[in-house]
């Protein structure tokens, strides 16, 4: 049978372990620039149209009257997503862009069809 030492000991190494592993919402890391995105049953607005290369925050609030997504592409990549966002709920989604690439934010109310999307210039 384990020493109480021991219990003690492995249960401080497993919090520390399970500490680590924490990160912000969907699993996404915070930090770098955050740039608010809003998606509209018409529209998909982010609050600029130019980051600076890095990590970007986006912080993406539902204003459509049902379920939308946040999608960030590469050209026509997909390169990162935030789904099921209901109305007036607000979700994160974290990526690092490259300086000279071209990216596109698209909002897609309803979760279906092309959406609406707007052009981001990173420099």
């Amino acid at each position: 049978m384990p020493s109480l030492r021991t219990l003690v000991a492995a249960t401080l190494v497993s919090t520390a372990l399970l500490a680590a592993c924490g990160g912000g919402d969907d699993g996404d890391a915070g930090g770098g620039v955050e740039v608010a995105v809003t998606g509209t049953d018409s529209a998909c607005n982010p609050a600029t149209s130019e980051v600076a290369a890095g990590k970007t925050t986006f912080v993406f609030t539902n204003q459509a009257e049902q379920v939308n997504e946040l999608y960030v592409y590469e050209g026509k990549k997909v390169i990162k997503e935030v789904e099921n966002v209901i109305t007036g709920a607000t979700k994160k989604l974290t990526v690092t862009l490259e300086a000279g690439k071209s990216y596109t934010l698209t909002c897609k109310p309803g979760q279906s069809g092309g959406g609406f999307s707007a052009a981001l210039a990173v420099r």
